[in-house]
């Protein structure tokens, strides 16, 4: 029985991706007593890669009736046996000691993890955000500084035990889903903080592909705005004060407007209100079409 189930959901447009993180899968110690668990919306392809590397890696391929990143997600936990599910983004590559270091924090008693993730940038960070260039998303860890507080669904990890009583990925979040199509990690870490208090394990580190499209200044403000508005449903979830938290969000975001012609703002200031200005918008459509279902 293995310890570790590593659940990797990909599409076939990603199998130069794949490749790569199963080349440094292959080289991980401890690989042959683990199972590493593929989930694809293609059976085409999920036979392609059973039939390139079932011989030199223990593979599960799963295949997923829907699209959607967490329903692809919670198709790997159902066909996985490991007591801890490492979830792996197939950009992404871990290290030669991922697997001794996943035991060492499950051993001392963790439930739910978030790993060190460092980038392979495909292209050049903009210079105007070279000092804030975790907001680009991705990666918590970059030239010698590293950020505990940015978990990444990257590299993220729990006990069987854990995502049993706390719940599946919820479907309404991610890729092809019906409320947010992003923000599926957040809204479980959110969970997962609530009930066992998330915890940074800077040992089980990978390195993640940050594709060149995702390096410019428009992108970072896209995502900001994105940011503020999964903040704003998330926060709906799972506060039971959430109205009263959440109304001096407009006033703050009125005043960073009304400051604009007056203020030089840094790049890190205009993240700020596209994140403002994100959540008041999440706000709006609540009150237009109704808040959902917690």
């Amino acid at each position: 029985m293995p310890r570790v189930s590593v659940i990797i959901c990909t599409l076939a447009p990603r199998r130069d991706y794949l490749r790569r993180n199963f080349d440094c899968l292959v080289l991980a110690r401890g690989i042959e007593h683990e199972e590493v668990v593929v989930v694809a919306e293609d059976q085409e392809y999920l036979d392609e890669v059973w039939g390139a590397w079932h011989e030199r890696l223990p593979l599960v391929c799963v295949r997923s009736e829907t699209p959607g990143l967490s329903d692809k997600r919670n198709a790997g936990f159902a066909a996985s046996r490991g007591s801890v599910i490492a979830y792996l983004d197939d950009d992404a590559m871990a290290g030669t000691n991922y697997f001794e270091a996943i035991h060492t924090v499950f051993d001392a008693g963790a439930h739910c993890v978030a790993g060190a993730v460092e980038p392979v940038f495909e292209g050049e960070v903009p210079a105007a955000m070279r000092d804030c260039a975790f907001r680009l998303g991705g990666f918590n860890r970059w030239e010698g500084t590293e950020d505990a507080t940015r978990w990444m669904g990257a590299n993220c990890l729990f006990s069987r035990e854990a995502l049993q009583e706390v719940g599946a990925f919820d479907t309404r979040f991610g890729p092809y889903s019906s409320l947010l199509r992003w923000g599926d990690d957040s809204e479980m870490f959110r969970r997962m903080d609530q009930r066992y208090g998330m915890q940074f394990a800077s040992e089980i580190t990978v390195r993640h592909h940050i594709q060149s499209e995702r390096l410019s200044v428009q992108y970072a403000l896209r995502r900001g705005y994105k940011t503020g508005r999964t903040l704003c449903v998330i926060d709906r979830l799972h506060q039971s004060d959430f109205w009263r938290r959440a109304r001096h969000i407009p006033l703050m975001l009125a005043l960073a407007l009304i400051a604009v012609p007056f203020v030089r703002f840094s790049f890190s200031s205009r993240l700020r209100v596209r994140n403002l200005t994100g959540y008041v918008v999440q706000l709006a459509v609540f009150l237009v079409r109704g808040v959902p279902e917690r």
